[in-house]
């Protein structure tokens, strides 16, 4: 945002929501989405194309039923990432957790460590339900593009005591987090070349992968903790853990990572085939193939 008008109507949006109840946000939410699928063409067609990688078997209504629902399910999640805070203490907990004992076991065995999901479900829920519960917790993010938008969602993190740390800081500040008891979360499923990556193998091509979070599980002697949250039926959510994944430590560094970002790859396909409606296969994940239906 160059102007300070988007800056201000973003802000505002925020405010409203926050204030509106939810079913009410919701439902504006839904009917945005929708609205998002029809005039914005351009993620309308990576979407698409997305799908037909992942779904060649499906028909093209088929895909376009399910980039529908996807835009819709995404905005959604936006509005309710904007409600973080509240979403999280609310009373009773409109969350539930399943595989919550290899988290517990986790943090008994090794303290924190390494955890990674996707841009799947409300995803912005993940830290603040774990800290609710107890636990030391930071998150990994990339700086958005507008520093007044990334100062707004540092703030609504630190607001429920996550640290936040962006992705290009020293990865000794992640480890001695780790090493202090803290779960540290990464986001691991998306393109991006501004941190450590690798290729490999996503929804059956060879694309570029972040790396870091699989080199410092390795380098610290830790598993990594998978887990995806997603969006039920009646307004609830589910957390689901997976169990921890272990990560190679031989004499051949470079090939334990990329044993590492291989399996994690498969976990977070398996995340997001659970619900394919909850990703955001809008976004350019395969940009750097060159002929993807080749």
């Amino acid at each position: 945002m160059k102007h300070g008008v988007g800056y201000v109507f973003l802000r505002i949006i925020i405010w409203k929501i926050r204030l509106s109840p939810r079913k009410v946000a919701l439902f504006l939410a839904s009917i945005f989405g929708k609205l998002a699928f029809r005039f914005l063409r351009k993620d309308r067609k990576i979407a698409l194309k997305n799908l037909e990688i992942a779904f060649p078997d499906k028909s093209l209504e088929e895909r376009e039923k399910l980039a529908r629902e996807t835009f819709r399910q995404s905005a959604m999640n936006l509005f309710d990432a904007m409600r973080t805070r509240k979403n999280v203490l609310s009373e009773p907990p409109i969350w539930e957790i399943e595989g919550a004992e290899y988290f517990e076991k986790f943090h008994e065995d090794y303290g924190g460590g390494v955890v990674i999901t996707g841009h799947i479900g409300c995803f912005e829920l993940i830290p603040g339900i774990w800290k609710r519960l107890g636990y030391k917790i930071a998150v990994v993010g990339r700086r958005l593009y507008d520093e007044r938008v990334d100062r707004l969602l540092i703030k609504q993190r630190e607001s429920m005591g996550i640290v936040n740390v962006p992705s290009d800081a020293n990865p000794r500040v992640i480890a001695r987090l780790i090493r202090e008891g803290y779960f540290v979360g990464f986001l691991m499923d998306t393109f991006t070349e501004s941190v450590d990556g690798i290729q490999s193998r996503f929804f059956g091509r060879e694309t570029r992968t972040i790396s870091g979070p699989i080199a410092l599980a390795r380098l610290m002697g830790r598993p990594v903790l998978p887990m995806a949250i997603y969006r039920r039926e009646k307004y609830g959510f589910l957390l689901k853990v997976l169990p921890p994944m272990e990560i190679n430590k031989t004499a051949d560094k470079n090939a334990d990572i990329a044993d590492g970002v291989l399996r994690a790859n498969a976990i977070l396909e398996k995340m997001i085939l659970d619900r394919p409606d909850q990703w955001i296969w809008y976004h350019d994940r395969f940009r750097d193939v060159k002929s993807p239906f080749a």
